[in-house]
């Protein structure tokens, strides 16, 4: 028996100061891409329905009104009510949870989580949407020395730590296994576990503060370590030949529109948009 459509949920409530480009970093433009992927979030939704994920939900932060554009059949837009200083991307993931529940109830389907500020050639998603329904952790191979990036350590297939500037101290028995891609699928039997440690971490202000150290500052990590601790979270490495990229500074951004677009154009069969 075929498995269900897998669900998505964005975190897109990133303001991109560092960028220093005056705008969203998923309203960044894409150059040279066809109509409909002009911009990270674009992209990331037209991947999504032609590898057939029906729904998802969007979470911008405050500023809703620049998104409206997106909606159609299948999106749930769900705005962060709090900036991107006052809160971590776990209050974005436990909102973006709450509308699919509204949604989707229950949530019995895989459900794909992604950062917003990634780019990567359409073979990458599909090795996540279709690789099987375990909960797991996509790497791409990545150098040591980078502090800046969320690397994942473990034992054999196993991962253990994940994190940025883990301390060689602790990392000195474990093997780097590559950098997290931003993308993570949660299997179905798992998804409602992660809505309970979401919840938990954050809690529902002012009722419930939360009871993570970083309380509404969490970031979405945090999750994984808590799944990776209690053995619920696999590790998938992607090939290093495979074009993807975060996009953090403006450095990233350059090197996107210089080199990563032109491979995923050469890639995927795009002609260069005028």
């Amino acid at each position: 028996m075929s498995r269900a459509a897998p669900l998505a949920l964005i975190l897109a409530a990133g303001a991109g100061k560092r960028l220093g480009m005056g705008m969203a970093k998923p309203l960044l433009p894409l150059p040279s891409m066809p109509a409909g992927e002009g911009t990270f979030i674009e992209r990331h939704l037209r991947l999504l329905a032609e590898l057939k994920v029906e729904a998802f939900a969007i979470v911008p932060g405050p500023d809703l009104d620049s998104y409206r554009f997106l909606a159609r059949d299948g999106v749930t837009l769900v705005g962060n009510p709090n900036s991107a200083s006052s809160s971590g991307s776990t209050v974005s993931l436990r909102v973006g949870l709450d509308a699919l529940r509204e949604r989707e109830a229950p949530l019995a389907k895989d459900l794909i989580i992604m950062d917003c500020d990634i780019i990567y050639e359409r073979s990458l998603l599909a090795r996540v949407i279709e690789g099987g329904s375990r909960t797991c952790l996509f790497v791409t191979p990545s150098p040591p020395g980078d502090d800046e990036e969320v690397r994942v350590h473990g034992t054999g297939v196993t991962p253990r730590l994940v994190g940025k500037g883990l301390p060689v101290a602790m990392t000195a028995n474990l093997e780097n296994m590559g950098e997290s891609v931003g993308i993570i699928r949660v299997g179905a039997s798992d998804v409602e576990l992660l809505c309970s440690v979401t919840s938990w971490l954050v809690g529902r202000p002012p009722a419930n503060p939360g009871y993570g150290f970083s309380k509404q500052l969490s970031e979405h990590e945090e999750i994984w370590q808590y799944f990776c601790t209690i053995g619920r979270m696999s590790i998938c490495r992607l090939p290093a030949a495979m074009a993807f990229s975060e996009c953090d500074t403006k450095v990233d951004y350059q090197h996107i529109v210089a080199n990563v677009l032109p491979r995923i154009r050469e890639r995927e069969g795009i002609a260069c948009s005028t």
